[in-house]
């Protein structure tokens, strides 16, 4: 008999995603929860496990095709003793009979079509710990092989004083890029011989419809400032070498990132997010701080967990091993979700000043520029030469006043002017 093997839910608010590559090939056989097939959703690649022992009968979605969740992808031929799973099926059997020369032949199970359109990887035991703590499997993000669901995600889940998945998924970003799309028309005047296409990449799509959804909804408005910083300077040199020691690259991003926490902290309504819903403002209890790398393939965002319970070094190494993944194309979808806001840096090359756009739904974004040597002032109005960084921030102006997002850049430049601060203050 034949199961149909289609596109199973395989994140929080994803709905589609485009087929990267098969694993597998017309009369391979296959291994349950081997993988079938990478499919590319919000910038992240992830493997696709089989659902049942049995043989590749026929792939019916061609690589760069781009699917829905119950799209059928491929038809796998199982034995007919072969265990079906039964979470979230539905069965069809057809029966029907021949006639041949007034002789009934009976012909059953041509055809049997098996749907795993909200599968959830979870062991029985793991559902069965949901259920008692009256979690919704399906709001649980997996962190474990193929995304299944372990007893430490849900734990994660209820942890959480506040839950982002509230916000209508509409507002979240992932599902903004993909539902979202602003449809406009244009007219272009096309010379042949003067110009070229090239089709946009799924990750570039996908960046494109944030931008999109992030303009549509939030006002944005930037401010710009620069803040001396000499004794950060001083103080990055001093432990850059006992850093390297323990294979950690220190730079001025992960300074940033443990700063941006102190302003979160005076400044809730800049951790929160607007559920246009009902006309709410969410505060979010986490920190978690995105950071924008830029790698061959586009822009990604991870964000680095809890960074208020970590200190600089910690904060330097994911800094490092989240980059490296971006650029490998190796994130998990948990590492770009559920963030407080972002930290986006063009001053490793030479920028200055710049207007970021909102990773929706947050509310501000935070953008470091280069730091340069200028003539200043000092304390005793003598003319001396100082190291400033250049700041800039872009903020959702429908929940932040902008005298709130002055207090919140000057809270910055404080913590950047003097990092001994955020040991004092507990960062």
């Amino acid at each position: 008999m034949l199961v149909e093997f289609k596109m199973p839910k395989i994140g929080e608010g994803i709905t589609e995603g485009t087929i990267v590559e098969w694993k597998v090939k017309v009369g391979d056989e296959i291994l349950e929860d081997a993988t079938l097939v990478e499919i590319q959703n919000d910038k992240l690649i992830q493997e696709v496990p089989s659902p049942i022992n049995g043989t590749i009968h026929k792939i019916i979605k061609s690589v760069g095709t781009v699917v829905k969740i119950g799209d059928t992808l491929a038809e796998i031929e199982v034995t007919n003793d072969a265990t079906i799973p039964n979470q979230n099926t539905s069965i069809d059997s057809q029966h029907h009979q021949k006639h041949n020369d007034g002789i009934n032949i009976q012909t059953a199970s041509d055809r049997l079509t098996h749907s795993i359109l909200s599968r959830v990887l979870a062991m029985p035991s793991i559902r069965q710990y949901a259920r008692d703590q009256g979690v919704d499997i399906f709001k649980v993000n997996g962190s474990g092989k193929h995304g299944h669901i372990t007893r430490s995600d849900i734990d994660a889940y209820l942890s959480s004083s506040i839950k982002v998945e509230n916000i209508p998924e509409k507002d979240e970003p992932i599902q903004s890029m993909i539902e979202h799309s602003v449809e406009t028309e244009a007219s272009f005047i096309t010379l042949s011989e003067n110009t070229s296409r090239e089709k946009m990449s799924v990750t570039r799509r996908a960046i494109s419809k944030a931008m999109t959804n992030s303009q549509k909804h939030a006002s944005h408005v930037a401010i710009f400032d620069e803040v001396e910083v000499s004794r950060l300077i001083t103080h990055l040199d001093r432990f850059k070498d006992i850093a390297q020691v323990q294979d950690i690259k220190l730079t001025y991003l992960a300074y940033m990132v443990k700063s941006v926490v102190t302003v979160l902290r005076k400044y809730p309504i800049l951790n929160a997010s607007l559920d246009e819903s009902s006309d709410e403002i969410v505060y979010k209890k986490f920190f978690n701080i995105g950071i924008a790398v830029d790698t061959s393939k586009g822009l990604y965002v991870p964000n680095i967990k809890e960074v208020d319970r970590k200190g600089i070094f910690t904060i330097a190494k994911e800094i490092t091993d989240l980059a490296n993944k971006a650029h490998e194309g190796s994130l998990e979808p948990h590492e770009m979700k559920h963030g407080s806001t972002t930290i986006t840096s063009i001053g490793s090359l030479g920028g200055m000043w710049f207007t970021p756009i909102i990773n929706y739904p947050e509310v501000a974004i935070f953008g470091m520029g280069r730091i340069q040597k200028k003539p200043m002032v000092l304390e005793d109005d003598s003319i001396g030469v100082g190291s400033m960084m250049h700041l800039s921030m872009s903020f959702d102006h429908r929940i932040i006043d902008g005298a709130v997002a002055q207090k919140a850049m000057n809270e910055l430049k404080r913590h950047l002017s003097d990092p001994d601060l955020l040991l004092m203050e507990g960062g």
